[in-house]
Order: C-alpha cells, then sequence, then structure tokens
C-alpha cells in the first residue's frame, strides 16, 4: 500500500463525513454524551477532521494542538465507554463503505491509542 489511508478513503471530503458522522453517533449515545455537555461540539469536530487526517497520513497543520493525554485526562474515561466510542467509529466506517483493510488499520491505530485516554480502566 504506497498511498495513505487519507487518500485511499477519499481524502477530506471522506474523513469530514467520517467525523460527522461518527460524532452524531457518540452524541447521541446517552452512556456517551456526559463527556461533551461542555464542548463545542462544531470546533471539535473541526479538531477531529484535522486530527484524522494527520492520522491517516494526510496534511499536517502547523498549529499548537493539544496533547491527547492532556485533553482526556480530566474525563475519567473508562474501558467500557472506550470501547462504545471505538464501536461508533467502526460502524461509522462500515456506513461509509470503507474497505475492511482499512477499517482494520484504523482501528489498531485507534486501539494503540487506549492507553493515553482511559484514565478510569
Amino acid at each position: 500500500m504506497s498511498d495513505s489511508l487519507y487518500k485511499l478513503i477519499g481524502e477530506k471530503p471522506a474523513v469530514e463525513s467520517l467525523v460527522k458522522l461518527f460524532y452524531a453517533k457518540i452524541t447521541a449515545d446517552d452512556s456517551l454524551s456526559k463527556y461533551f455537555e461542555k464542548v463545542d461540539i462544531k470546533k471539535l469536530i473541526d479538531h477531529q477532521i484535522i486530527f484524522i487526517s494527520e492520522v491517516l497520513g494526510g496534511p499536517t497543520v502547523s498549529w499548537p494542538k493539544i496533547e491527547l493525554k492532556k485533553a482526556h485526562e480530566n474525563l475519567n474515561i473508562n474501558n467500557a465507554d472506550y470501547d462504545k466510542v471505538a464501536d461508533h467509529l467502526k460502524s461509522s466506517l462500515d456506513e461509509l463503505n470503507v474497505k475492511e483493510e482499512y477499517t482494520n488499520i484504523i482501528m489498531n491505530k485507534v486501539e494503540s491509542l487506549r492507553s493515553i485516554i482511559v484514565t478510569n480502566p
């Protein structure tokens, strides 16, 4: 695979669709919505589009980013909630017909972030 996942899934339009669908799912989930009560969702979605684009090998941005650990450390996220978020991401990828091969790579990247984001195992 010589092209980045970013290119393979359809670049910015695909990432924007993915992030918007994903956030619609997690903010509608009663067990997860508590994490977003005091969050500017539009701003979060904009940041996530940039973050996910970079993770998938897309363009990088030269403005300072909040570190993942710092952004999540006070949220008291547990493994069960992390799993729910990951499930919503996977269902979003499936709904957008992202190839299983690419979905598996993306989900492995998500799993690699668990120890940074989960603060209440």
